[in-house]
């Protein structure tokens, strides 16, 4: 399934009345896992990279292992970078 933002998948979960489960994720083992587990129970997710491990290895790195399992699965699935102190930590 392609890349969802979380606006639609927000809107599609109001408009159905079901919740949303966002996940604090910081590795490639965390993503996978979630994704996984997501995808076991047709749930649409949404990540967000956050920990003081993500800026060790970088939130660039993280944000393009979320961009590629988001982009790469069955479910609709998203990220946002909301814990980013700033744009410097995106790139």
């Amino acid at each position: 399934m392609p890349y969802v933002e979380v606006k639609d998948i927000i809107d599609n979960a109001k408009k159905y009345n079901y919740g949303v489960s966002f996940f604090s994720v910081y590795n490639l083992e965390l993503v996978q896992g979630v994704i996984e587990a997501a995808e076991e129970t047709n749930s649409p997710i949404v990540l967000t990279p956050w920990n003081d491990e993500t800026f060790a290895i970088g939130m660039g790195i993280i944000e393009n292992i979320c961009k590629y399992f988001c982009s790469n699965t069955k479910i609709p699935a998203s990220f946002h970078l909301d814990h980013a102190a700033d744009m410097v930590n995106t790139q």
